[in-house]
């Protein structure tokens, strides 16, 4: 059986690991709009936020976008789709973008309006 190695949170007092290393797989827990002072406004800034905030969580596993193999994005309002693939899409080299899955119509923790949740797979960082 692979060593798995956890990553707390950095939001304190939820039971999640932001973070856990099976092997060379990680997974990331889903990621919301939360900045330094919470939710942040509106759509798009939740958009840029959740995907900055991935990043962050990839950083501290040793990883980047390129690792990520596949996301599963949860929408508020499944309209917003086209809004959020052009924040999405920015992320990553053109035409090597993770598989996804997205879905609408969620009610998502904090009131947020989107949630993205990622599988990465890299080695981990020598050392």
């Amino acid at each position: 059986m692979s060593t798995r190695e956890y990553f707390p949170l950095q939001l304190k007092g939820y039971p999640i690991s932001e973070a856990v290393r099976v092997g060379d797989v990680v997974y990331l827990a889903g990621q919301l709009g939360i900045g330094e002072n919470g939710l942040v406004e509106g759509f798009e800034a939740q958009s840029v936020q959740t995907m900055d905030n991935i990043g962050a969580a990839l950083k501290r596993v040793g990883l980047g976008f390129e690792h990520v193999v596949k996301c599963t994005v949860m929408l508020d309002d499944v309209s917003k789709a086209g809004e959020f693939n052009r924040v999405y899409q920015t992320y990553f080299p053109a035409g090597q973008y993770p598989t996804r899955s997205a879905f609408g119509g969620c009610q998502l923790a904090f009131g947020a309006e989107v949630e993205v949740e990622c599988i990465a797979i890299g080695p981990r960082a020598a050392g």
